[in-house]
This record gives structure tokens, sequence and C-alpha cells, in this order.
């Protein structure tokens, strides 16, 4: 009985020495748990990755597109520009036509720079072309020299005038109301005259070639200011129109009005 009882108490100690064992498998699975966790974070950052350059290359495709995008629509306002120069030049024949018989009314084409009198064209930056066809014997004046000694010359005539440095081929043409003497008047291809009011000008002056630029005060004239940004020269060819306060047209200015 005594044995018996030994051998019982030694089955009940027996009993929890399994629990080192259990405890062992569970720091086992936490260790695999770790590792399944570690390899999931890499996949996710591997997935991030793949992301970022798809974002990336989507970017560059975007910014690439519109690069195309803004250069198309470069091509197309020179495209407008384009058509709207020849379509100026059509008109201003047909006005030559309509006008060729007076001798004190001009068809101004300020976007292709051109002056047509008696049915014949004329270029704004050569008067003296167009006053030696008519036989006006008109001087060439010195306005001032730059100082590399490159002088700037005006021919002028009643109410006509134009300006530009030796060896340039742009300048300024120069058109003022007629005074007492009498002068010449206007009309262009896109609608308005030298007997034209403010709103008129303003309204039909500005085109694909001649944008809206601003205005400023001068005295007591109002000076409409308009611009071909897209010029090949240093200075853009700009067009203004002096209004006096009664609205009517004093003057205009028309080439590289920017050079001094």
């Amino acid at each position: 009985m005594i044995v018996a009882s030994c051998l019982s108490f030694t089955g009940l100690e027996a009993a929890p020495k399994a629990t080192p064992t259990a405890s062992v498998s569970d720091r086992e699975l936490e260790v695999e748990k770790l590792k399944l966790e570690i390899e999931r974070s890499k996949l996710e950052n591997q997935k991030l990755q793949l992301e970022l350059e798809k974002d990336r290359m989507t970017g560059n495709q975007t910014r690439k597109d519109e690069n195309v995008s803004q250069k198309e629509s470069k091509t197309e306002k020179k495209q407008r520009k384009a058509r709207v120069v020849e379509e100026m030049a059509a008109k201003s024949a047909e006005l030559a036509k309509q006008t060729e018989a007076e001798t004190d009314r001009m068809v101004f084409d300020f976007t292709n720079g051109e002056v047509w009198f008696k049915g014949i064209r004329h270029s704004m930056n050569d008067l003296a072309e167009l006053f030696d066809h008519e036989g006006v014997k008109v001087k060439r004046n010195l306005l001032k020299r730059k100082s590399n000694g490159t002088g700037r010359y005006e021919y002028a005539y009643r109410n006509l005038a134009s300006q530009r440095y030796e060896q340039q081929e742009k300048g300024v043409f120069v058109w003022t109301t007629p005074g007492p003497e009498g002068g010449y008047s206007f009309v262009t291809p896109e609608g308005y005259s030298s007997e034209s009011p403010y709103g008129e000008i303003r309204n039909r002056a500005e085109n694909d070639y001649f944008t809206y630029d601003k205005q400023k005060k001068k005295g007591k004239f109002r000076i409409l200011r308009f611009k071909n940004k897209g010029g090949f020269f240093k200075f853009p060819e700009k067009l203004n129109f002096w209004v006096d306060e009664k609205d009517r047209l004093a003057k205009i200015e028309w080439g590289i009005l920017d050079e001094n």
C-alpha cells in the first residue's frame, strides 16, 4: 500500500514536465508569424515602389502630352496669323480697286505694313518710294544717331511720315489727321477709317495678328495700343491710336515703336 501510494505521487509529479515543450512551440510560432509579417511588408514595399514608378511614368507622359498640346497650340496660332495676313492683303487689294480714282484717300493695311494709293501697293517702311512715284520731292531728315553712328532718318509729306534707322528693314509709320493744308484720309480692311470714332476702332482694330495691349493717357489724348507678340524682331510691332477728348482719331503710329 505504501508502495502504491508512492507510485501515485510519482505519476502526479511527471505531468507538469510537458509545459516547457509547449512554451518552445509558442516561441517558434511567434517567430514564424514575424517572418511572415516581414515578407508581407516587403511585398507591400515592392507594390508601393511599382505604384510610384507608374505614377512617375504617367506624370512624364502627361507632361509630354501637355508639351505636344502647347506646340500644337502655337502652330495653330501661327496658322491663324498666316490666314489673317492673307485675308487682309486680299481685302486691301479689293479696297484699292474701289479707291483707285481718289487722289486723297489711301488704304492702310497695318497687318502687312502696306499703303495702297491709286491702286498701287507701297511699303509703310519706305514712303520715299511712294513719294517718288507720285513725283513729290521729299528731303530725308536726320532725326538722331546711335552711339555707333547709325542715323535715324525721316521722310515726311503732308500728314504722312516714315522713320527708320539706316540698314534696318522696319521702322515707324505715322499718320496724323489732315490739317488746313490738307492731307490723306484712309480706310482699312478691318472696316474702320480716318473718320471712325473711338468705339469703332477699339472693336475692329484687333485681329489674330494685332491683339489689344493696353490704354494710357497722354495730355488730352487716350492712346489705344495693340501689338504683335509673335514678331521676329527684338522689338515687336505695335499699333497706337491717339484719340482726342471728343473721341476723334488724331494720330496713328505703326511699327517698331519701342526703339528710340
